[in-house]
């Protein structure tokens, strides 16, 4: 058996039959030319409560963190003093050039943790009766 993607994308019946791939994936699953992907999601009964549980399943595999938080931390150190003005994708794919997965919530939490304001904010309230431009500690 094939895949579903590969009936609709790899072997390029979409173009040639100018129909949508839900066609063609409704049909081949009928005729039974590709086996049916898992579930979406499972519901089971909890023996203990008798609450019905839904249990989800994904096709994408999250990235899992190649390195420990530690190192990851270090990584980003040394990143960030070569080029300090690096946001997370650009902090994400250098350490995919240098080999390292990192999950996005990962690589987003060690990023507060390093990214500080270069300079300091100011707050600019706008007088509306003198229609001035003040400065948040200047309210005289």
């Amino acid at each position: 058996m094939i895949s579903l993607r590969t009936v609709s994308s790899s072997t390029g019946l979409v173009p040639v039959a100018s129909i949508a791939s839900q066609i063609i994936h409704y049909f081949a699953l009928e005729y039974k030319r590709v086996d049916p992907a898992d579930p979406v999601y499972i519901a089971t009964r909890d023996e203990d409560s008798g609450d019905l549980v839904h249990t989800y399943t994904s096709l994408t595999m999250a990235p899992v963190l190649s390195i420990t938080n530690e190192d990851l931390i270090q990584l980003m150190h040394q990143i960030l003093q070569i080029f300090p003005n690096f946001g997370c994708c650009m902090i994400d794919g250098h350490l995919r050039q240098l080999g390292h997965t990192s999950p996005h919530l990962a690589l987003t939490s060690c990023t507060i943790t390093f990214m500080a304001p270069q300079f300091p904010i100011q707050t600019i309230l706008q007088d509306a009766s003198l229609g001035e431009r003040k400065k948040e500690g200047d309210l005289t």
